[in-house]
């Protein structure tokens, strides 16, 4: 009896020992690394990161031409889960004044946006509430259009939730969201500079210009995933 008490309590150490082993083999971090090389694909890594939902029959469906209400729901759950600082400057510091005015402008900037939400979120209560003409509370764009209208995104007036967009007004759209709250940056160009110029030098000084630049070429979700996720690692 003794003996076999004692084979079974060397055969528990043996195990406790293999399995101490395995984890020093094969630490934490393995199932980070794991998750990485399984969603190495553009659009599973913003699904993991709850950017892109999908579509509950087809999945992501990346080789479908993305549109216009897709592209500003991806931008909006980017804008809302990356942590961009709205710092606002009225005039260049050189000095303590400089410095203060640009402290007054921030705080009342601050407070103003802050207005604005508590607005937006007070209209939301009420069921007949659209945030855009024909968007309701039903609508699988009702939050991102919301979330949109409070950050101060301007929507096109000939806005289309299923409007197919090329490479320009990929973006263009892009830009302005990303611009939110830093004055809608712009740049000084001669008139001659044609606006899809204008638009490669912006993006080439964020270092967003595609290479073959294909303006009216339309876009896909793939594709798009792609270009959101380069967004954010830079």
């Amino acid at each position: 009896m003794r003996i076999i008490k004692n084979k079974v309590l060397l055969l528990i150490i043996i195990f406790v020992m293999l399995l101490n082993v395995s984890v020093f083999f094969y630490p934490y971090n393995s199932k980070i690394s794991a998750k990485i090389i399984e969603f190495q694909d553009a659009g599973e890594q913003l699904k993991v990161m709850g950017i892109v939902k999908g579509y509950k029959a087809y999945g992501l469906e990346e080789d479908k031409i993305i549109t216009e209400g897709e592209l500003l729901a991806l931008l909006s759950r980017t804008l809302g889960k990356s942590e961009i600082s709205l710092d606002h400057k009225l005039v260049s510091e050189t000095n303590w004044f400089d410095r203060f005015v640009n402290n007054m402008y921030d705080a009342y900037t601050d407070i103003k946006s802050k207005i604005v939400e508590y607005y937006y979120k007070f209209l939301s209560i009420f069921p007949n509430y659209q945030p855009l003409p024909g968007v309701k509370k039903d609508s699988w764009f009702f939050k991102d259009a919301l979330y949109l209208k409070i950050r101060g995104y301007k929507f096109p007036d000939d806005f289309s939730l299923y409007k197919e967009i090329n490479e320009r007004e990929l973006y263009s759209m892009l830009l302005d969201t990303l611009s939110l709250g830093d004055n809608n940056e712009d740049i000084s160009v001669p008139t001659l500079i044609s606006s899809d110029d204008k638009l490669k030098i912006l993006l080439a000084m964020h270092g967003l210009l595609p290479d073959n630049f294909q303006t009216n070429e339309p876009v896909t979700r793939g594709e798009t995933f792609n270009i959101i996720l380069n967004v954010i690692e830079k």
